[in-house]
């Protein structure tokens, strides 16, 4: 089944299943920096992990290491970051069918269709 899936579509899951453990882990070292005082990732990195695809990571992290489910503002932030992909995908979506549609309504396919037509 694999072997059927395009390129794009195996380079996407390769991206997924590499950003999930770095944004996991990041998260996890951010947490015992947490702990002892130290140096912190800052927010908007931690976000900007999530956004590019580790927001399962990110969840995971945040649910098992208790990480940042005190701080609202970042709990919502991150929150919407799946909402903000599937803007993303279903405009992605939306203009690659209209790119598709717009293709069809060409002058060069109307008249090689209708040159079909009368043979």
């Amino acid at each position: 089944m694999i072997e059927t899936l395009p390129a794009w579509v195996l380079l996407l899951l390769l991206w997924i299943a590499v950003v999930n453990p770095v944004t996991f882990a990041v998260y996890a070292w951010d947490k015992s920096r947490a702990r002892f005082g130290a140096w912190r990732v800052p927010e908007s990195r931690l976000l900007f992990l999530a956004l590019i695809g580790g927001w399962p990571g990110a969840k995971l992290a945040q649910h098992l290491l208790h990480h940042k489910t005190r701080k609202m503002p970042f709990a919502r932030q991150l929150n919407t970051v799946p909402v903000i992909q599937l803007m993303l995908i279903g405009g992605a979506m939306t203009l690659w069918a209209s790119l598709g549609a717009a293709k069809e309504l060409t002058p060069a396919h109307s008249v090689t269709r209708q040159s079909e037509r009368s043979d």
